[in-house]
């Protein structure tokens, strides 16, 4: 179970990489209102079902907190919303000027692949380490309440408790992590599409050393764990 969650978390992290706009989208050279019609149809489709993909995995998270979820959600809504509207007025549209101008702002306006989508994977991604993160401190609490008992029967646990120790600072450091993670995914907008480039990356990392910082809590952990049976033997 663990090896799949830290698989999934590895995809989520991955999918904060999203290609921005493919070579099938360019407009040069298409002077043919109707298949220009065509290409921005088959644009706003493609970020309208990419929209519904992420929404429907933020609808599924439970560690994020409700007002972030609500300004990323409605930030989706709103966008889908307008793609939509700007489709119906693409495909009565006939005058290739102003069909180029169409095109170009579905790309320019919205921002989808540049912040929307990485911000939400990002804060997907963020809610399976929360989770991780839950999950992995209830173990370690487990692991030292075991010690506890252990030394009330006489056994020297000295080594386990610093095992714990050090597990419990690891996990410290990946929700420090975490937390510098949520507000550069936070701070993310179409207004500043360098900044939020930047601030993309930034959070990804803090997201990957989170990650890294759990996987030695766990390896310490393991390692109580097998002192604890050796005493227990």
């Amino acid at each position: 179970m663990k090896k799949l969650l830290i698989s999934l978390i590895s995809l989520l992290l991955m999918s904060l990489i999203i290609t921005p706009v493919s070579a099938k989208e360019s407009i040069k050279g298409i002077s043919d209102p109707a298949k220009l019609q065509e290409l921005g149809a088959k644009m706003i489709d493609k970020r309208v079902s990419a929209i519904s993909k992420y929404d429907n995995l933020l609808l599924q998270t439970k560690n994020i907190s409700e007002p972030t979820l609500t300004q990323v959600r409605g930030e989706l809504s709103r966008v889908n919303g307008e793609l939509d509207a700007l489709k119906i007025k693409i495909q009565g549209e006939t005058d290739i000027a102003i069909l180029k101008a169409d095109l170009k702002s579905i790309v320019n306006n919205y921002r989808v692949y540049q912040v929307f989508l990485p911000q939400s994977a990002g804060f997907v991604a963020l809610d399976r380490l929360l989770a991780f993160q839950i999950k992995l401190t209830d173990l370690n609490n487990k692991i030292g309440q075991k010690a506890t008992d252990l030394e009330g029967q006489g056994e020297d646990v000295t080594a386990i408790r610093e095992l714990v120790q050090t597990a419990g600072q690891n996990l410290n450091t990946a929700g420090e992590q975490i937390a510098l993670a949520n507000s550069k995914f936070v701070a993310m907008t179409i207004t500043d599409v360098e900044g939020a480039r930047t601030l993309k990356l930034e959070g990804r990392t803090a997201l990957i050393n989170a990650k890294q910082s759990f996987s030695e809590a766990r390896k310490l952990m393991k390692d109580a764990i097998q002192a604890i049976k050796a005493l227990a033997e």
